[in-house]
């Protein structure tokens, strides 16, 4: 998640550190910045969205920073705390998780999502203490229906 500028809320773009790319990124040649708006376009090799960064005095020091030069860009996030890093492959109906309690019940957590990516998301919930989370399919869940492992119980409960 990258902060973009919002001139009604008076954010300003997340703080960006540019290197020249090659360079060994001491603080000589950084120079600090910070994001002034998403591009319309994404970026034809790696499909990704280009953001536009703003740097001040860019031909400052020994290494100036020229249009169109190749150059190393680090961009501050917000930092998420108290989040549940899940699979993806146990989401189930899009937003929902399925937990086998310590009471050895079913419980279906609908998820508050803080941030995700191709292989995980990232959630606020707080999950319950001792519940196992549910990777295999079932045939009809109901919550609060009685469950049993089979097998041996190796998976890890939540602290």
């Amino acid at each position: 998640h990258i902060q973009l500028p919002n001139k009604e809320e008076k954010l300003e773009g997340a703080r960006v550190k540019v290197s020249p790319s090659g360079s060994d990124r001491n603080d000589s040649q950084h120079r600090e910045g910070y994001v002034v708006r998403l591009l319309g376009d994404l970026d034809p090799r790696g499909r990704m969205a280009r953001v536009l960064v703003q740097v001040d005095n860019p031909m400052s020091s020994k290494a100036p920073l020229l249009l169109g030069s190749h150059v190393d860009v680090a961009i501050t996030g917000p930092v998420f705390e108290n989040t549940v890093k899940v699979p993806r492959s146990v989401i189930r109906d899009g937003d929902k998780i399925w937990l086998h309690t310590k009471e050895r019940t079913l419980k279906i957590v609908k998820l508050d999502v803080a941030w995700s990516n191709a292989e995980f998301i990232y959630i606020k919930n707080e999950l319950p203490k001792g519940s196992l989370i549910i990777s295999s399919h079932l045939g009809a869940p109901v919550d609060g229906m009685s469950l049993r492992l089979i097998g041996p119980e190796t998976a890890q409960r939540t602290p």
